[in-house]
């Protein structure tokens, strides 16, 4: 008679997710209208510890005000999004590299500072995003991590804070550089 082979299910600890955090800064870049804003940024991600660990991971950023003229007035412009990403995590050695897309929403305040009163607009938008972030594992919880990013919207957004019309305008393209640090356990 053939013997029946009995496979072995997998320790529970090999499926259990990894969580992580980040935390950056850096620059994002509108190239139109041009404006270069500090930004800081930080990440909470789970993954999954199979092939090249899938995972999510939402991402909060806020960035320095610019301001920017627009025809004779100056508008300060702040920024604050949110980002959902679908991830995977490719690693060789102490190296890392995950790629990551994902869809989010974000908060556009314009200030008129050459009017009388500073009249305000806060408008949101949506974004679809795409990321590419490696690391340096500098021990097995802590790593030194760069990213590159770009955040596209669907619809530019204008800003109406004055009876003459359209004082600024935020751009279609968002380019962002980050240097930081991530904390999370990594197999």
């Amino acid at each position: 008679p053939e013997a029946k082979r009995v496979e072995e299910p997998l320790p529970a600890e090999s499926w259990r997710p990894e969580w992580w955090v980040s935390a950056a800064g850096g620059v994002a870049v509108a190239p139109d209208p041009s404006g270069v804003a500090g930004s800081g940024q930080v990440g909470l991600g789970i993954r999954l510890p199979m092939g090249p660990r899938p995972g999510l991971r939402l991402l909060a950023a806020v960035d320095s005000p610019t301001t920017q003229t627009y025809e004779r007035d100056r508008t300060q412009l702040r920024r604050a999004r949110f980002r959902l990403d679908v991830t995977l995590l490719f690693s060789w050695g102490q190296f890392w590299l995950r790629p990551a897309l994902g869809a989010g929403v974000g908060l556009l305040h314009a200030v008129a500072l050459d009017l009388p009163d500073a009249p305000s607009d806060l408008q949101a938008d949506a974004t679809l995003g795409l990321a590419l972030g490696a690391g340096y594992r500098l021990t097995r919880l802590l790593s030194v991590r760069a990213e590159l990013g770009l955040d596209v919207a669907p619809v530019e957004n204008g800003y109406t804070i004055q009876p003459g019309g359209e004082v600024a305008r935020s751009g279609h393209v968002l380019a962002t550089f980050n240097l930081g640090l991530e904390l999370g356990a990594s197999r």
